[in-house]
C-alpha cells in the first residue's frame, strides 16, 4: 500500500527542495543566474497572451523542417507558427501541414518545459502570475489532448506527438509542471477534474500501449504512469511502474547486464 496522503509537490521536487533552491539563490551568483534568466524569458513570455498551444499534431515525415531550395533546417520561431522562414532566405515563407506539423512537435514540447519552469518560479518567488500561465497552457492541453488524432505516428500510439516515446517526454513534464502548480487556488475544482480525466489519465493509458521490455525507452513509458500515479496516489499506476511486466523493478533485473546499462 502506498501513502494515500496528497503531497505536493513531491515529483521534482518538495517543500524542502524548495527552500534549498532559494538558500541557493541567496548563496550563489551562478544559481541565482539559472533561475533569473528563467524569470526574465517567461515573464516575456507570458505578456504574450493569450498562451498559444498549437492544435496540430506532429506527424514524421523526411526531413519534415528543412528548406526544400537550400537543404538547411528552418528557423524554429515562437510566435510563427503557421510561417517558417529559412536561416539563408529569411524573405522566403514555407507554408503547410509539412512544417506546421513539426513545429507544433517543437514548441508544443518546448511549452512543457515552459510549464516546469514556471512552476518551479512560482515556488520561488511566489508570483501568481507564474502560476496563472501554468494553468493556462494545462487547460489548454486538457481541452485539445483527446482532439488530436492518434493516427500517422511511428513507434507506438500518441496525441501530440509522432510517437509513444515523445508523448513520454512531454507528458513527464507536464506532470512535473502540475505537481509543482498543484497548491495554486487560481485551480477549480472542475478544472481539476478535467486535467485529471481529459489529460493525465488518457496520456498515462496511450504510453502503457507499446511495450518495449528492456529498453531505457520503456522507463520513460513507465515514468509517465509513475508521474501520473504519484500525482493522484493511484496504486495501479504506480504498481505498472513499478511491478508491471516490464515495470522498474523488472528493468533492473533483466535489463542491467554486466556491461551496465
Amino acid at each position: 500500500m502506498y501513502n494515500k496522503v496528497e503531497y505536493h509537490p513531491s515529483l521534482m521536487a518538495n517543500e524542502d527542495d524548495i527552500l534549498i533552491a532559494k538558500s541557493w539563490i541567496n548563496k550563489y551568483e551562478w544559481y541565482k543566474d539559472i533561475f533569473e534568466k528563467q524569470k526574465e524569458y517567461l515573464t516575456k513570455f507570458i505578456k504574450k497572451k493569450p498562451i498559444f498551444v498549437s492544435p496540430v499534431k506532429q506527424t514524421y515525415q523526411y526531413k519534415m523542417y528543412n528548406c526544400p531550395k537550400h537543404d538547411v533546417e528552418l528557423l524554429y520561431e515562437e510566435d510563427y507558427p503557421f510561417e517558417h522562414h529559412c536561416p539563408i532566405d529569411k524573405n522566403e515563407v514555407f507554408t503547410g501541414y509539412k512544417y506546421d506539423s513539426a513545429w507544433s512537435g517543437w514548441y508544443n514540447r518546448k511549452l512543457a518545459t515552459n510549464l516546469v519552469w514556471l512552476g518551479l518560479l512560482y515556488n520561488i518567488y511566489g508570483n501568481e502570475e507564474f502560476a496563472e500561465a501554468g494553468k493556462e497552457i494545462i487547460l489548454q492541453f486538457a481541452n485539445l489532448y483527446l482532439q488530436y488524432p492518434v493516427e500517422n505516428t511511428i513507434l507506438g500510439p500518441a496525441h501530440v506527438f509522432f510517437g509513444t516515446l515523445s508523448e513520454s517526454f512531454w507528458g513527464v513534464d507536464m506532470a512535473y509542471g502540475y505537481d509543482l502548480l498543484y497548491n495554486y487556488k487560481g485551480f477549480t475544482n472542475e478544472e481539476r477534474d478535467l486535467i485529471k480525466n481529459k489529460l493525465f489519465y488518457p496520456l498515462a493509458e496511450i504510453t502503457q500501449q507499446f511495450p518495449e521490455s528492456a529498453s531505457n525507452r520503456q522507463l520513460w513509458y513507465n515514468n509517465v504512469s509513475a508521474a501520473v500515479g504519484f500525482i493522484y496516489k493511484d496504486e495501479k499506476l504506480i504498481d505498472f511502474a513499478l511491478n508491471g511486466k516490464y515495470g522498474f523493478k523488472w528493468q533492473l533485473g533483466s535489463a542491467l547486464p554486466e556491461s551496465g546499462f
